[in-house]
């Protein structure tokens, strides 16, 4: 049986002010990161939150023209 999970308020907002149409190149990929990072640290997200974060600006990072899609 599989647990659904609802995100933090502040997952939420992370995933609204740095993923979607304005993540443009590696400087927004370096900014969400380090914003998601920061979040963990004060607490607002959970470490399991953060992982999900990081692959979430992963996966946009590698859908990026110009970047290597099968690697």
């Amino acid at each position: 049986m599989t647990r659904k999970t609802t995100n933090s308020p502040a997952f939420e907002a992370w995933v609204s002010d740095f993923l979607g149409a304005h993540f443009r190149d590696e400087g927004c990929y370096d900014k969400a990161v380090l914003a998601a990072e920061m979040l963990q640290h004060r607490r607002e997200v959970s470490s399991v939150e953060l992982v999900e974060m990081v692959r979430r600006a992963n996966a946009m990072l590698a859908l990026l023209p110009g970047h290597d899609h099968e690697a």
